[in-house]
């Protein structure tokens, strides 16, 4: 009984660090793209359900400056590869 106890806890333990490495610091984009993805705002698109492969595209487009835009330009700079793949993920997850 105490194994099988003891590889629950292991899966669950696996289960929520990858949740939380998942889960991107979306106060970068709550400003402009709002708490969801859908920005109130008239010239912000939303980006809550697009395709995470799209959203990637967009992203590193934005990172190398293929895509303008003066502030996801600066914030894309500053992303790794993994946080893109991180808030596309998220942001797709959005129906």
């Amino acid at each position: 009984m105490f194994k099988v106890f003891c590889v629950m806890c292991v899966f669950a333990f696996l289960a929520a660090a990858e949740a939380h490495a998942a889960t991107p610091d979306t106060d970068k984009c709550t400003g402009c793209h709002g708490l969801d993805g859908r920005s109130n705002q008239p010239d912000m698109p939303n980006i809550a359900g697009q395709k995470k492969r799209y959203l990637i595209k967009a992203l590193q487009d934005f990172r190398l400056g293929e895509r303008r835009h003066l502030m996801m330009n600066f914030l894309a700079r500053s992303m790794s590869d993994e946080e893109i793949e991180d808030y596309a993920a998220y942001y797709a997850g959005f129906e």
